[in-house]
């Protein structure tokens, strides 16, 4: 039988993101290590930090919405590598990212988002791979739909549960507890598959479920540079120790909500 291929991440560090405007983004290990890498082996990973810290940023680098693709200089720019692919390889261009996200990637963000001008149905074929028929209406379109219509739509259109990893990069913003509800309902079916990993923004997660569902894994010093001028933040990352149980907390505080 043939073995899964491994969905691990490892970041070289420090890791640059450069902007157009000669500002500068970098991520550093808060402890340095003999390798100046880390390793992200499956599992489900909380991100916290203050507003600005490059949370949003540091998943985007590894989604492949950010940072330059291939022909890079690996010890000025530090690197990632997503299984056996090196995002930095001279060989690995857009059109492979392209091909890795459609494959391998659920990214949902932080606001719905519905290509113009067609219905929510044709929006639902194009982004949905799962190849499932879908109750929508033909004559819906999103942009007649009420918010929370909306964000029900978009959660049925981004979940795809033969995924490896998801980027939840606050998805919970303008989101109401009846849609919330559904989002965590759809999460527990796949949380507890092998080889998935999952990366969650939320700056609505109460402590004491933090405390007591996740374990500190890594800091990450951030330093945003502009105009030789530089501030430093600390993104801190957390380990689910038991994921679905997590998953399970959340669905069960949702629900008394609802009731109160």
């Amino acid at each position: 039988m043939a073995k899964n291929k491994s969905m691990n991440f490892t970041v070289t560090f420090p890791l640059t993101l450069n902007f157009r405007n000669k500002c500068s983004l970098t991520f550093d290990l808060s402890k340095k290590k003999t390798e100046f890498a880390q390793t992200f082996p499956e599992g489900f990973y909380y991100i916290e930090g203050s507003n600005g810290s490059g949370k949003s940023s540091f998943l985007s680098m590894l989604a492949l919405l950010a940072g330059s693709i291939g022909k890079r200089d690996e010890k000025k720019f530090g690197g990632i590598q997503f299984s056996e692919y090196l995002y930095s390889h001279n060989e690995f261009d857009i059109n492979e990212a392209a091909t890795i996200r459609e494959k391998y990637f659920c990214i949902f963000t932080q606001e719905v988002f519905f290509l113009p001008g067609i219905t929510t149905l044709k929006n639902y074929s194009i982004f949905n791979e799962t190849g499932k028929t879908s109750n929508i209406p033909e004559n819906e379109y999103p942009n007649l739909l009420s918010g929370g219509q909306q964000q029900n739509r978009y959660i049925q259109m981004i979940f795809q549960p033969k995924k490896s990893v998801w980027f939840l990069d606050e998805p919970f913003n303008n989101m109401d507890n009846n849609n919330k509800l559904v989002f965590w309902e759809l999460l527990k079916k796949i949380v507890s598959k092998p080889s998935k990993t999952f990366f969650l923004i939320d700056h609505s997660m109460n402590n004491h479920i933090k405390d007591e569902y996740f374990e500190h894994y890594e800091d990450i010093v951030t330093t945003i540079s502009n105009n030789d001028q530089n501030e430093n933040s600390i993104i801190a990352i957390y380990k689910a120790k038991h994921p679905k149980s997590f998953v399970e907390k959340e669905i069960m505080e949702l629900k008394t909500n609802l009731i109160n």
